[in-house]
């Protein structure tokens, strides 16, 4: 495996977090490496100089924005794509599978609204932060790669 100053290392470490509350092991680790060296075609062949992916690497917080923007906005984004790709991973793997297969501890409505309104109502939160601020830095990459990357 390659050293923790692998950007994709590092990026998976972060992703792990931010999914499952943290740092995945070395087999997630691997396994996302490698995946991402065979599928780099399909993630998009300018993933180092994609701004919303850049903003998304910086830490949890940015993590979350760029999440709830591309999730209703950029469901096609390179940070989307990744996402996926791990949360594939991890739903595969023993030690993180559960995190994912969980059922609820409880069918009663009351139940699923207040643990469900908490996540939602953060969600929101994100949604509305995010859009200025990564929404700006989405259609400012844009425009320069459909001008042809001129300032």
């Amino acid at each position: 495996m390659k050293t923790t100053e692998d950007p994709l290392v590092l990026e998976c470490a972060l992703l792990g977090v931010y999914l499952v509350g943290r740092p995945p092991g070395e087999y997630v680790t691997r396994k996302y490496v490698e995946a991402h060296h065979r599928l780099t075609p399909r993630l998009g062949c300018e993933t180092s100089r994609d701004p919303v992916l850049a903003l998304a690497r910086r830490g949890i917080v940015a993590t979350g924005l760029v999440d709830a923007y591309t999730r209703v906005f950029r469901r096609d984004s390179i940070f989307r794509r990744k996402l996926i790709l791990l949360v594939a991973i991890l739903e595969c793997t023993p030690s993180t599978a559960a995190f994912f297969d969980a059922p609820p501890s409880s069918p009663s409505a009351v139940r699923v609204v207040v643990r469900l309104l908490p996540p939602a109502m953060a969600f929101m939160a994100r949604l509305v932060i995010s859009v200025p601020v990564v929404g700006t830095l989405d259609l400012v990459s844009r425009l320069r790669r459909n001008d042809g990357g001129s300032p």
